[in-house]
C-alpha cells in the first residue's frame, strides 16, 4: 500500500534500472574534478589516514568517515558499507537536489572487501550541536524545512505495487536497518509483502523459542498492522545526521545536508518516527524528548509503537 502524496503533487517513481550499479564509479562531471582535482585518494591512502586519525577505532567494519579537508572531501568506507548508500545520494543529487539536500557524490569503489564512498565534505554544524543556541524562531524555521524534506522522500514510489519491503535499499539490496544487522540478519529478505516482513520482525520477540507464534500469542503485538503504507525512510533521522547553516546577517538558517543514508529504504509508515524517537534524549519522568521531532512528522500509531518497542526491546536494544 502506498502513502498519499503530500500536497497532491505527482509522486516521483524510482526506477531501479536507472541507478548506477557498477562496482567502481567515478563522476568526472562532479564539482570535485571541475575544481581542478586530478584524482580521488586511493583506498590505501584512506586506510592509512584512518589509522592516523582514528587509532584503535580504525579498520572496523564501519570506521568513522575520513575527512580530507584540503580537498573538500569525506570518504565513508568499510566492509559494512555498500553502494546502496551511494546510489541513494546519487538519486537525490540528480532528481531531488532542491527537495532533499545531500552531500554531492563524487564516486565509489570496491577494494579488498571494502566499499569506499567519496562525497562532498559539507562545512556546516550538526543540528545536535547547534540546537541549544538556536532561537525558537530559528528552530521552527529549520524544522519546517525538515518537514518538507521528510514529506519529499516519503512521497517516493516504487515501480510496481504492492510496494515490497523486500526491496529494502533504494536498489533492492535488502533491508539495511541496523536492527536486522545487529540481530545477525544483515540485508534480510526478500519479503513478498508487509505481512511477511512483520512475521519475520515479530520473531525477534521469541528467538529462543522458534516453535512459538508471537503474533498469535503475544497481545503486545496486536498493533503490528499489515495495512501500514510502505514509504521510503531515512531510518536514522537523528539531529547528528542533519547539517545546518546558521543565520547570518542576510539570510535565515537553513538545512545544508541530511547525511548517513546507509539504513535507508522501504519500510512501514511508522518506522521513520520510531527510529528517530529512539534517538531522542530520555526524560527523567520517562519517555523521550520528541518536541523537535513533532514539528517535522506525525508520531507513530500508539499500538504499532507498543509492538515495535516490544520486539526491539526483546533484542536488548
Amino acid at each position: 500500500m502506498a502513502a498519499s502524496t503530500a500536497g497532491g503533487a505527482t509522486p516521483r517513481t524510482i526506477h531501479v534500472a536507472e541507478l548506477p550499479n557498477a562496482e567502481n564509479m567515478i563522476f568526472r562531471d562532479s564539482s570535485f574534478f571541475k575544481k581542478g582535482q586530478y584524482d580521488l585518494p586511493s583506498p590505501e591512502e584512506i586506510r592509512e589516514k584512518d589509522i592516523e586519525i582514528n587509532s584503535f577505532r580504525a579498520r572496523s567494519p564501519r570506521p568513522p568517515p575520513i575527512p580530507f579537508e584540503e580537498l573538500g572531501l569525506v570518504v565513508k568506507y568499510g566492509s559494512a558499507i555498500t553502494i546502496a548508500e551511494a546510489q541513494c545520494l546519487w538519486y537525490f543529487n540528480k532528481f531531488m537536489k532542491d527537495e532533499v539536500p545531500t552531500p554531492e557524490l563524487y564516486g565509489w569503489c570496491y577494494n579488498n572487501g571494502e566499499t569506499f564512498i567519496y562525497m562532498e565534505l559539507v562545512n556546516a554544524d550538526t543540528l545536535e550541536d547547534a540546537w541549544p543556541s538556536l532561537s525558537e524562531e530559528d528552530q521552527n524555521i529549520i524544522c519546517e524545512q525538515l518537514r518538507t524534506c521528510v514529506e519529499a522522500w516519503r512521497s517516493l514510489r516504487q515501480e510496481t505495487e504492492p510496494y515490497y519491503i523486500a526491496q529494502g535499499h533504494i536498489g533492492r539490496q535488502g533491508v539495511g536497518d541496523v536492527i536486522f544487522s545487529d540481530a545477525g540478519d544483515a540485508y534480510a529478505g526478500p519479503f513478498e509483502d508487509i505481512k511477511q516482513f512483520h512475521d519475520f520482525f515479530a520473531r525477534y520477540s521469541c528467538r529462543l523459542h522458534p516453535d512459538w507464534n508471537p503474533r498469535r500469542d503475544f497481545p503486545e503485538l496486536a498493533g503490528l498492522r499489515d495495512d501500514q503504507p510502505v514509504v521510503f525512510t531515512h531510518s536514522d533521522l537523528d539531529r547528528s545526521n542533519i547539517l545546518i547553516y546558521p543565520r547570518d546577517r542576510e539570510s535565515p538558517p537553513r538545512v545544508a545536508a541530511i547525511i548517513d543514508w546507509h539504513q535507508s529504504g522501504w519500510y512501514p509508515n511508522d518506522w521513520e518516527w520510531l527510529k528517530a524517537q529512539s534517538r531522542c534524549d530520555a526524560l527523567w519522568e520517562g519517555g523521550r524528548d520528541t518536541a523537535w521531532l513533532l514539528k517535522i512528522m506525525k508520531p507513530a500509531d500508539k499500538d504499532y509503537q507498543v509492538a515495535w518497542e516490544f520486539i526491539v526491546g526483546s533484542l536488548g536494544f
